[in-house]
């Protein structure tokens, strides 16, 4: 499966995201994005600071560098999250509490 096929069927277990994008695929809410692939195969999660620590602790992740420069509250949603359906679930619904809670655009 590729990621944008991955992606699709996590977005598909959560009734309550849209799909957007053509060919970067993303969901976003109230003018924020908040999950993103990229052109390298990988999945983007926008996450609140402290799930973003301890994200990155527990799976031993990286933050999310696109063109050189590090997008802040991104992570790198490494391929064994992305696996396993419960977890990565959980993790998606972090990510659009935590958009809720920030200013529209």
């Amino acid at each position: 499966m590729t990621i944008k096929e991955k992606y699709k069927d996590l977005l598909s277990r959560n009734a309550d995201v849209e799909l957007k994008g053509k060919n970067q695929l993303y969901t976003s809410m109230n003018g924020h994005m908040y999950s993103q692939t990229n052109k390298a195969g990988q999945l983007e999660l926008r996450l609140s600071k402290e799930d973003d620590a301890e994200f990155m602790q527990r799976y031993d992740s990286e933050p999310f560098k696109s063109y050189g420069a590090f997008m802040r509250g991104y992570v790198v949603v490494p391929d064994s999250v992305l696996k396993d359906h419960a977890e990565i679930d959980k993790y998606l619904k972090k990510s659009m509490e935590y958009i809720k809670t920030l200013e529209p655009k």
